[in-house]
């Protein structure tokens, strides 16, 4: 089983996988603010396939 985490602070995103962190990205647009929103999933390619089963979420304490 892979475990995700997705902590933000304020605009900052970082990405864990299995505690690995793949990502570390700040957002500079204030026109499309990371601090609300909708979690996307995605593929990056037209061949690429993703398949998802019991996806949970639960929110972190600060």
């Amino acid at each position: 089983m892979e475990h995700l985490r997705d902590p933000r602070q304020g605009e900052r995103l970082q990405v864990f996988l299995n505690g690995t962190r793949t990502n570390d990205f700040t957002h500079t647009d204030p026109a499309r603010s990371l601090t609300s929103g909708h979690i996307g999933i995605q593929t990056h390619g037209a061949t690429d396939k993703a398949a998802f089963r019991d996806i949970r979420l639960r929110e972190l304490p600060s």
